[in-house]
């Protein structure tokens, strides 16, 4: 007698039917884990240029209300100055500790509540 061909089953056929379907899915996946990842990055940048932003527009803010003056240096840049020497004046050592204390904790929940803005406000959600 001749050969005999093994006529296909339906196991066979739904196995490899179903091998090829995950297979698909698998790929698809990987697809929108790089438009996620991509994505996430985006707003990550988004997210640290409004963060700088916002830093900004609070310090002209604190400017405009004389609770900072910012040193420029011959270029135009502020920076930090940092005294080498001492003030012997206590009360007034006091004094400016207290400014900047109070400087402080007024941009602190400025962007405190710049954040829950963003974060809470329903009129935000797509910003």
């Amino acid at each position: 007698m001749g050969k005999v061909i093994q006529f296909p089953t339906k196991d066979k056929q739904d196995s490899a039917r179903e091998e090829e379907m995950m297979q698909n899915r698998l790929d698809e996946i990987e697809v929108e884990n790089r438009y996620i990842t991509d994505d996430v990055a985006y707003l990550q940048k988004a997210l640290q240029n409004n963060v700088d932003e916002s830093v900004e527009i609070l310090k002209k803010f604190a400017i405009i209300n004389g609770e900072n003056t910012p040193v420029m240096n011959e270029w135009g840049d502020d920076f930090e100055f940092t005294p080498d020497f001492e003030i012997k004046n206590e009360e007034v050592m006091d004094k400016v500790v207290d400014s900047i204390a109070e400087a402080a904790k007024k941009l602190e929940e400025a962007v405190i509540q710049l954040t829950l803005d963003l974060n809470i406000n329903p009129e935000n959600e797509d910003k």
